[in-house]
């Protein structure tokens, strides 16, 4: 365990050398004798990407060099536009022996949750919208769960996407993280190209 420290007000200060948005890490807090601890149960790396289809050789070798850079145990890809038997080809490439892949309506979406073997995984639940699943640690470590979400850009869809969501949520039981293509946007100048 390592001592993080604590200030008056609670605030956590991590140590400068250390970014956990930068080195993937899931904090768990203990407050020990006044001082707030951190270990680490789980360091897991996940990647979510929208890949807006893995049909050409040139994606399929980005994604298997952002693994190998990377170094996930997660992946959650959304807009494979690839079949079951291709994505299961591209998955085994990238190291993935584990997976689900969604198919959706025609060639559009699509979605794949892939994992190492190393790692439990359950899958809960899934739709064109959604991969629900709850993943254990490696070695044996805390259980946590995991949506990928993918949202639709159609706003006809929209509510029946969010409402997925909702209803998941009432079905938490354990630290969540859901992930993903929300399709959502704010203002007007973030959205380009459609």
């Amino acid at each position: 365990m390592v001592c993080l420290g604590s200030t008056n007000n609670g605030v956590v200060k991590r140590p400068k050398n250390e970014d956990p948005w930068r080195t993937g890490y899931c904090y768990k807090l203990i407050w020990i004798d006044g001082c707030q601890w951190a270990s680490r149960p789980i360091t897991m790396k996940t990647i979510c990407w929208n890949v807006r289809g893995l049909g050409s050789s040139r994606a399929v070798r980005r994604l298997h060099y952002l693994i190998k850079q990377q170094h996930p145990q997660l992946v959650f890809l959304m807009e494979t536009k690839l079949d079951q038997k291709r994505m299961e080809r591209v998955r085994r490439r990238c190291g993935f022996t584990n997976g689900i892949d969604i198919e959706a309506e025609g060639s559009r979406g699509r979605l794949c949750l892939a994992w190492k073997g190393d790692i439990d995984v359950i899958i809960k639940s899934n739709s064109k919208w959604h991969i629900d699943a709850m993943v254990g640690g490696e070695n044996g470590q805390d259980d946590w769960r995991f949506t990928g979400f993918y949202g639709s850009p159609y706003l006809k869809d929209n509510n029946i996407a969010w409402d997925v969501l909702r209803r998941l949520s009432h079905e938490n039981l354990h630290p969540w993280l859901v992930a993903g293509d929300f399709n959502e946007i704010l203002f007007s100048f973030e959205k380009k190209d459609g």
